[in-house]
């Protein structure tokens, strides 16, 4: 899995344990993290916001439709996993997954 991390600054203890999840998983690809815009900090209180995006591993299959009433053959890229049914993976990855969705 590939990590880009280059516009996060590291801060937030959820994120960490979240990379760390989604490194165990074999259908993730590509991980990007950054700071949000909206992250920021002022006396009273520090407000951290961290955008993750996750790019996952995919197949190519051959279908046949029907083109001009003939079948043609077509390739279709098909997703090992969606953000969907990946929720299951990061609940019980490690044991770590049941403190990130407590």
């Amino acid at each position: 899995m590939q990590v880009e991390s280059a516009g996060w600054g590291g801060e937030g203890a959820f994120t960490a344990v979240l990379l760390d999840v989604l490194r165990a998983i074999e259908p993730v690809e590509f991980v990007r993290v950054e700071d949000a815009p909206a992250s920021r900090a002022e006396p009273g209180y520090a407000f951290v916001s961290n955008e993750i995006y996750v790019k996952f591993k995919a197949d190519l299959r051959t279908e046949a439709r029907r083109r001009f009433g003939l079948p043609w053959p077509r390739k279709v890229e098909v997703k090992q996993m969606t953000l969907g049914n990946s929720l299951p993976a990061l609940a019980w990855s490690k044991g770590r997954g049941a403190r990130l969705f407590r």
